[in-house]
């Protein structure tokens, strides 16, 4: 990886984590979680030991999140970082 490449990757993980810090701290541990951002991939039932709460609620819970971070104002970014990597 050159150097340009590195420093798209970590303007990309920035703004990632920047759009990701708009949800709510549930939504936001949910999200790190089935996502294995910095760890592991966890399963819905994983996810329901920590948080204590319903499998369905988590999925509620991921299916907002998502919602909020499709948003133009929350992608913008995201997707212009993206488009200057890979065209």
């Amino acid at each position: 990886m050159n150097q340009e490449e590195s420093f798209d990757r970590k303007e990309l993980i920035y703004a990632l984590e920047e759009a990701i810090d708009t949800l709510s701290p549930r939504e936001r541990v949910v999200i790190y979680l089935r996502y294995g951002w910095g760890v592991r991939v966890h399963t819905y039932d994983d996810i329901k030991l920590i948080l204590g709460v319903t499998r369905q609620a988590i999925e509620q819970m991921e299916k907002r999140a998502l919602e909020k971070l499709r948003r133009p104002s929350k992608s913008k970014k995201v997707r212009s970082i993206m488009e200057g990597m890979y065209g």
